[in-house]
């Protein structure tokens, strides 16, 4: 994402917030839902394009230097 790559993923655990609008999810393991999330971008120029676009920008959400603030940020809420 990180690089404007839109993701294909699975929806487990929390990849549905992660990719956010920077990728297609599918919605269970099975290759047909997989196939159909990828052809969704493939083949759709403006669509890949916009996901593109949106994934530099879901990447900046996820990053060491923002990880580390809120990781402090809630241990300073419980200092006594």
């Amino acid at each position: 994402m990180s690089c404007g790559t839109p993701v294909v993923s699975v929806d487990r655990g929390a990849m549905g917030e992660i990719v956010g609008d920077g990728g297609v999810i599918a919605k269970t393991l099975n290759p047909q839902d997989i196939a159909d999330a990828l052809l969704r971008v493939v083949p759709d120029g403006a669509f890949r394009k916009r996901i593109q676009k949106n994934a530099l920008k879901q990447a900046k959400r996820y990053n060491w230097k923002t990880f580390a603030q809120r990781v402090y940020q809630t241990f300073a809420q419980y200092e006594h």
